[in-house]
């Protein structure tokens, strides 16, 4: 099996802004065979626990998307570290290469935000958006399952059986 880290990022103390987060617990019931952590932000620590990770999905919260979208990331560009208080996941990816030789592949999920008050219900808006964006992870996980790890899987990694 591919050897998979799914960060959520966010606070859920700031309704929408818990998104990541929220996507997280829910992919780590159906699918306890990957390793999940939430964080409500990044730390340089994080760089550590990508050494021998395949795929490292990080999912978060995001005002400017209008739907929930996947992008690639590359920690090899750019220097995203002078500021350990402003971490992005490009800059997490750069110090796993440099400290770890990581090579693997990484991708942002994005989940749309409509409401970051402070407060601890998310908006409905954004309950479908996770919704999809769980659906949208359990496929990504599939397909970067082998064949014969597939097969084995249980039935709860398919995209029609995460609740929806």
């Amino acid at each position: 099996m591919r050897r998979t880290l799914i960060v959520g990022i966010g606070n859920t103390l700031r309704s929408d802004d818990g998104a990541g987060v929220w996507a997280a617990a829910r992919i780590a019931e159906g699918v306890p065979e990957e390793q999940v952590i939430s964080l409500r932000e990044l730390t340089p620590d994080l760089a550590e626990r990508l050494e021998g990770k395949d795929l490292v999905l990080f999912l978060d919260a995001s005002a400017r998307a209008s739907r929930v979208q996947v992008t690639p990331l590359d920690g090899g560009q750019g220097t995203g570290l002078a500021d350990t208080h402003r971490l992005t996941p490009e800059g997490i990816l750069r110090l796993a290469n440099i400290l770890y030789g990581w090579e693997g592949k990484a991708e942002l999920v994005e989940i749309p935000a409509f409401d970051c008050q402070l407060g601890e219900k998310t908006s409905s808006e954004t309950l479908e958006m996770i919704d999809q964006a769980v659906h949208l992870v359990s496929a990504i996980l599939r397909a970067n399952c082998p064949a014969e790890d597939a097969a084995s899987q249980s039935p709860s990694v398919h995209p029609e059986h995460l609740a929806g």
